[in-house]
């Protein structure tokens, strides 16, 4: 994981072994730090819990960790985002412009993980898509949320799988 950057400005600024003028570059920089994206005390990005925080990799916002019910936001935002698998994947520039990332998902998978609850910015305007019907039972899927299996080309929703995982 990264160094936690506002820390080591923090600490550097408690030192004294900076001269006035390497004082207030750290200062300004911690200002714009802090500004991007919050502070520590602001607490997560998305729920505002204090505790348990920890800095993403992908867009350097703190996050709740660690949780003994459920999934954390940090967690959720790594897994459901395409911020998160912008930065893992590498692509260069920002996450809502990039073409590959558009190119990785159906594109209601895209819309989902470009604007669902774990994002702190997502897609102004999203693409448009028809929904998925299930193949077996014809009920709507929503491939970002909801469970199905794919055979082929057909999607099945989750009661339609086990009905189908069961007749093997």
């Amino acid at each position: 994981m990264k160094p936690n950057l506002e820390r080591m400005m923090l600490d550097a600024l408690a030192s004294a072994d900076m001269d006035a003028e390497e004082r207030a570059m750290v200062e300004r920089q911690l200002k714009r730090l802090q500004a991007n994206r919050g502070t520590m005390k602001d607490g997560c990005a998305l729920c505002r819990k204090k505790e348990n925080l920890v800095l993403t990799e992908c867009c350097e916002r703190w996050m709740c960790g660690e949780s003994k019910r459920g999934r954390s936001c940090c967690e959720k935002h790594v897994r459901y985002t395409l911020c998160a698998f912008h930065h893992n994947e590498g692509h260069e520039g920002g996450w809502k412009e990039c073409k590959k990332c558009r190119e990785s998902f159906e594109t209601e998978i895209y819309v989902a993980f470009g604007t669902g609850n774990h994002n702190w910015e997502v897609l102004e305007n999203p693409p448009r898509f028809e929904p998925t019907y299930c193949d077996g039972c014809g009920k709507v899927i929503k491939l970002g949320r909801d469970g199905y299996m794919v055979d082929g080309k057909k999607y099945f929703c989750d009661d339609c799988a086990d009905e189908r995982m069961a007749e093997g």
